[in-house]
């Protein structure tokens, strides 16, 4: 149904003056269910667009100092924020391996930064590493085969460190079937790989993501067998 902008605006407006903070998020997710046509006016869409929000300054640090600074959006969630700060540090801090806190509170993947906020547009935030000290990192040596963009690309894993024709890269192992390392080509290009491995030798192979500045593709890798030592 056709729903005056003007109309639709003022009473959302005076809903807003009489609703606490958490109802008002209430109020922009309902706003934002609906799409402006080319007469003006409103109409409810199909699916859920982002919410309204406001832009947030977020300093990323570290127990060394400022790690770097982020311009976010209040909607985001914990994970966006995390995949954000591996864009920003060139994939220095991958987004599985770190965990992030506001204070002593934890943001966690499915948290959304404007619970945090207080109603300020500055948020400071802690980034700590997370790497399980206790798992054994040697149990998927091997060999792999997978396809990229139809190429082929043999993966040599070895503990913390996978081989490639590019050269070896180091992997970050973030529980005890999941790994992502970055790839650097000769073209300089950077590659992100995101590996699971399917059971709990090299024998299953692995399933996963690649991403790259261009685009991003499911991972099917088959092992070729353990590496010989």
């Amino acid at each position: 149904n056709r729903i005056p902008l003007p109309h639709t605006r003022s009473i959302l407006q005076a809903m807003g003056q009489e609703c606490s903070h958490g109802v008002q998020r209430s109020v922009n997710r309902s706003f934002s269910l609906l799409r402006m046509r080319s007469d003006g006016a409103l109409v409810r869409s199909g699916r859920q667009a982002p919410l309204v929000s406001n832009p947030v300054s977020v300093s990323v640090n570290t127990m060394g100092g400022l790690l770097c600074d982020i311009t976010a959006d209040e909607t985001w969630s914990g994970m966006q924020l995390k995949d954000e700060i591996e864009r920003a540090t060139d994939n220095e801090y991958f987004a599985q391996t770190i965990r992030i806190f506001v204070g002593a509170e934890e943001l966690t993947d499915g948290g959304i930064l404007s619970d945090f906020l207080q109603g300020e547009s500055m948020l400071d935030v802690s980034v700590v590493r997370v790497q399980l000290e206790s798992m054994s990192v040697n149990r998927y040596d091997g060999d792999y085969g997978v396809e990229v963009g139809g190429t082929e690309l043999t993966l040599r894993i070895q503990g913390d460190t996978v081989q490639t024709v590019f050269g070896d890269f180091t992997i970050h192992w973030f529980n005890d079937r999941e790994c992502c390392f970055r790839i650097i080509n000769r073209a300089d290009e950077s590659s992100k790989w995101i590996l699971r491995f399917l059971s709990e030798n090299p024998s299953g192979g692995f399933k996963g993501k690649y991403q790259s500045s261009h685009n991003t593709r499911k991972l099917v890798g088959v092992s070729f067998g353990n590496v010989v030592r």
